[in-house]
């Protein structure tokens, strides 16, 4: 199947005439229901104790999702800036629909920043199926093993993570959603510590928003 992507900011389409939030580009071969759910999926707020024009300052949003068939999709958003009229607070968001199982040995979380999301796309597109779709995802993470063990090093962690392990062992029966109120970086460590603590069949099953 390859890893199929997709691109989604707010811009102008001057070919079909178009302005604000829309699909930049994507891969072929998504269908229009994967197309409906990445819609659904995607959103992304400044939180408001941030200037809305320094960009550099809003955090990175990766949200999992899985879906029945065995795909998931990876997405990750980030503000960039002003739109096409000069407002702050356009985003631009880049998914990946890939098969879960590619997430078995490193959780998804693990790619909270890694380098080959794209925070914007320049070029004029002809065609909005442009995107090359992937062999295969072998990008590397963002996070390791490493920065996890020194992030629960700290205070008293290691008690909250079993905690918060319980919790998501008992979500299937309980269906609670589990809400972890903290910085950006440590939301982000706290779910690689559940996923790595998760045996590797069961990673890929651990859907999160951050």
């Amino acid at each position: 199947m390859g890893v199929r992507q997709y691109y989604y900011t707010s811009y102008v389409d001057e070919k079909a005439g178009h302005a604000g939030f829309q699909i930049k580009a994507m891969s072929p071969g998504l269908p229009p229901e994967l197309q409906a759910t990445l819609a659904r999926l995607i959103a992304y707020r400044i939180p408001p104790a941030l200037a809305m024009h320094e960009v550099t300052t809003h955090p990175v949003a990766l949200r999992y999702h899985r879906e029945g068939s065995g795909e998931c999709i990876l997405l990750c958003s980030q503000s960039s800036g002003n739109d096409e009229y000069g407002r702050p607070g356009n985003f631009f968001a880049h998914a990946l629909v890939l098969e879960q199982d590619a997430f078995t040995s490193v959780p998804p979380i693990f790619f909270w920043k890694s380098s080959f999301w794209r925070a914007n796309d320049p070029e004029k597109r002809s065609h909005i199926a442009s995107l090359p779709v992937l062999p295969s995802f072998n990008e590397e993470p963002s996070l390791s093993a490493e920065d996890i063990w020194n992030f629960l090093a700290q205070n008293n962690r290691r008690a909250l993570l079993y905690k918060l392990l319980c919790a998501v062992v008992q979500s299937s029966k309980t269906r609670r959603r589990i809400v972890i109120i903290d910085s950006a970086e440590h939301v982000a460590l706290w779910i690689a510590a559940v996923s790595c603590l998760l045996p590797p069949a069961y990673r890929p099953l651990l859907t999160f928003a951050t």
